[in-house]
């Protein structure tokens, strides 16, 4: 009998085993690197999107209160002019007083007091008309 490693075909049937194992080895180490790599870059993008997240939710809440803010002080200007004029009521007089409430005025007042949408004038007043001739209600 010859020896194990002087055998040619034993021999080539532990070179081919060998190599076999060092590519399954060398695919596993290549399929571990890419799982690792995977999971960090999704980690990564999680992060990020946290972080995106996060910054349009702070600026939702500081459009949200600036735009409550210029609403409270929009009703604080009229409660206080109401008081002013012991109740009268010319929405009209204080816009062409103020134009800088104008557009908001305009975007409040979307129905006439009749229902009617679209009723109102968007445009200059005139002082001598009345509320009632300013609306388009029959």
């Amino acid at each position: 009998m010859t020896p194990y490693l002087w055998d040619p075909h034993r021999r080539a049937s532990t070179i081919t085993k060998g190599i076999v194992a060092g590519g399954v080895l060398v695919l596993i180490v290549l399929w571990a690197v890419v799982a690792v790599s995977v999971i960090d870059a999704r980690e990564a993008a999680m992060g990020q999107a946290r972080s995106v997240a996060r910054n349009l939710a702070i600026a939702f809440d500081d459009e949200v209160q600036n735009t409550l803010a210029e609403i409270v002080r929009g009703m604080d200007f009229f409660t206080k002019r109401i008081r002013e004029n012991s109740g009268h009521f010319d929405l009209y007089e204080w816009v062409r007083e103020n134009p800088l409430l104008q557009p908001g005025v305009e975007a409040a007042i979307s129905g006439s007091p009749c229902g009617a949408c679209g009723g109102g004038r968007t445009g200059s007043t005139s002082s001598s008309r009345s509320a009632h001739d300013r609306w388009s209600c029959s």
